[in-house]
């Protein structure tokens, strides 16, 4: 799941994408598990990434 957010927070993919990159067989199961890990959506979480890199001119920490 860690490689799934690497790919969508710094990488320049879909989620579907990412999906199937981690070996899921759908992009629904992916963001259901990451949302239950990481307890954000992969679309929002990648929308908080890209704010602080708007407001920072840097890359965010994963937290």
């Amino acid at each position: 799941m860690h490689k799934a957010r690497q790919l969508l927070l710094y990488g320049n993919y879909t989620i579907s994408e990412v999906s199937t990159a981690v070996g899921y067989a759908s992009s629904f199961t992916l963001i259901k598990n990451y949302t239950e890990v990481f307890g954000i959506h992969p679309k929002d979480d990648r929308k908080k990434v890209n704010m602080f890199r708007a407001s920072n001119n840097r890359v965010a920490p994963l937290a």
